[in-house]
């Protein structure tokens, strides 16, 4: 079996069933160097969790964030509204293609 490093990420945070357990096992009896890649991704691992904070997002966060973006967006394309007059009028005006 060829281990990737998805299968030792598996391995290592325990997302990996019994029987793909056993096979990593397996696999580090009979390569000792498949051993030293795993605890040195484990490390890795140990590291980003340490370096990435954990954030807790509540409703109101994502209500203001929302909000915010609705903000911004209508600053950023300010669309001008057109009256039904005014669309009607711009229908009527374009030209149609006969064939």
């Amino acid at each position: 079996m060829n281990v990737s490093f998805a299968h030792i990420n598996a391995y290592i945070k325990g997302h990996l069933s019994a029987e793909g357990q056993k096979l990593i096992e397996n696999e580090v009896d009979k390569n000792p160097d498949l051993l030293n890649l795993i605890e040195r991704k484990k490390e890795e691992l140990t590291l980003l969790e340490s370096i990435i904070p954990s954030l807790e997002v509540t409703s109101k966060h994502q209500q203001l964030v929302y909000s915010d973006l609705e903000l911004i967006s209508e600053e950023i394309i300010q669309e001008e509204k057109k009256t039904v007059l005014e669309r009607v009028a711009k229908v009527l005006d374009t030209t149609i293609i006969e064939f």
